[in-house]
């Protein structure tokens, strides 16, 4: 989770350096390594990963030699949580 906020900082500040910049072509790439960056916050992370693997395998009744199914199932289900709009709080 840290590292996320650390990623999306990240590019916020390299986004925020493109208005000093005069040459087009630098301007570019910073905002690309800007959009990567944000990209892999967007990932998640292994702790998370792992956490919600185990989850589906407690749910599953524990069985044997499905680990890497539910390790597929869980960060299938964080990135599409990622990608979900956040709800509005009023």
């Amino acid at each position: 989770m840290r590292q996320r906020a650390q990623l999306q900082d990240k590019a916020e500040k390299y986004r925020g350096y493109v208005s000093w910049i005069s040459d087009p072509e630098t301007a570019r790439r910073i905002l690309r390594l800007a959009a990567e960056l944000e990209q892999q916050a967007m990932q998640p992370d292994e702790e998370g990963i792992r956490a919600r693997a185990y989850d589906l395998w407690k749910q599953a009744g524990e069985p044997e030699d499905r680990d890497e199914e539910f390790w597929h199932q869980a960060e299938q289900e964080l990135r599409n949580e990622k990608k979900s709009p956040e709800p509005d709080i009023l």
